[in-house]
């Protein structure tokens, strides 16, 4: 676990080879295609990201709790180290208020476009956890909620697609938001959401990515999208893989994602706009026992198939955003 946690903070340091735009000057233009994505997001940046998050120092990334600025920084930290811009300002932090006397934050980053449009792609995850449990779950020696799958997995994608991302310059902008307060009613979501109305944000369609780190139940490198009845971006990402990537849960499985569903920050996303906007995830609560457990570490993570989900994610937003398809709600309803 500490060799992937010091081969991440090396990582941040040559990261910057990685960008379009080095002293102001571009790069010449690349092939951008499937391989190319592959190429350039290694497994061991997977690995080491949900292995830092999820490390025990983090102390399971509760929000009331002093230990999250080790996250925040984790996060701003790699925003900075690959010149991805804060969405206003000089700060990346968009605090708010989550209890009398308890403050947190959402951190959001903004990939600029190429026009002057307003219009906006949202690509999210939370960041906090459960924190540390009031007793020991069957295991006297482990007490932290290390929250690898629930969601560093989620944060692990967000953040090696922003770096992607962040080479080009597409007719879209797109708000990288890492979200706080999952594990209270979604509150960091509906702020943003509330926030981002308030301001005239144009937001077109939102994607939140939530607990990717494990297989989909015999589907390896495909994941499922709630709601995804109500707008066309499973077809479109799918048509820009060539492949089912998104696939349809069976029946008996609905009920999986029902009892999560309300809990997932799309949701505040869809109320305040009503446009598209699902949470891509491989749950399943079916196979998924250690789900909100301390038992939630890097030991059950699928790093192989995670990556693989990452690149095909990447891929995908990139020939949405570089096509400029058009996200419309309603697809099949």
């Amino acid at each position: 676990m500490y060799r992937y946690f010091i081969s991440f903070i090396l990582f941040l340091f040559s990261s910057a080879l990685f960008l379009s735009f080095v002293d102001g000057e571009e790069k010449p233009k690349v092939i951008v295609n499937y391989d190319y994505v592959k190429q350039m997001q290694e497994i061991d940046v997977t690995r080491s990201i949900i292995s830092t998050l999820s490390h025990e120092s983090f102390a399971g990334r509760d929000i009331k709790s002093g230990s999250i600025e080790l996250t925040k920084s984790f996060i701003e930290n790699f925003l900075i180290r690959n010149n991805i811009k804060p969405l206003i300002g000089n700060t990346y932090r968009q605090k708010f208020v989550l209890e009398e006397n308890i403050f947190t934050d959402n951190i959001v980053a903004l990939i600029d476009n190429a026009k002057p449009k307003n219009e906006y792609i949202v690509l999210c995850a939370n960041y906090d956890n459960l924190g540390i449990a009031d007793s020991y779950e069957n295991d006297p020696s482990d007490q932290i909620y290390n929250g690898a799958n629930d969601n560093a997995s989620g944060c692990a994608a967000l953040m090696q697609m922003a770096q992607f991302l962040n080479q080009f310059k597409f007719n879209k902008k797109v708000l990288i938001v890492f979200l706080s307060g999952k594990h209270y009613s979604n509150y960091g979501a509906g702020f943003f959401a509330d926030f981002a109305k308030r301001s005239n944000i144009n937001i077109k369609a939102v994607i939140n990515i939530e607990m990717i780190g494990k297989e989909l139940k015999g589907n390896r490198g495909k994941v499922y999208m709630n709601d995804k009845e109500f707008s066309n971006l499973s077809f479109e990402l799918n048509f820009a893989l060539r492949e089912r990537f998104i696939i349809e849960k069976e029946e008996k499985e609905i009920d999986d994602m029902e009892e999560i569903e309300p809990k997932q920050d799309h949701l505040p996303f869809y109320n305040v706009y009503k446009i598209p906007a699902n949470t891509i995830t491989t749950f399943d609560g079916h196979t998924d026992s250690l789900f909100m457990s301390t038992k939630d570490d890097i030991n059950h993570i699928d790093f192989v198939n995670t990556h693989q989900i990452i690149n095909k994610l990447t891929y995908g937003m990139y020939q949405l955003l570089e096509n400029d398809v058009e996200i419309k709600a309603s697809y099949s309803k």
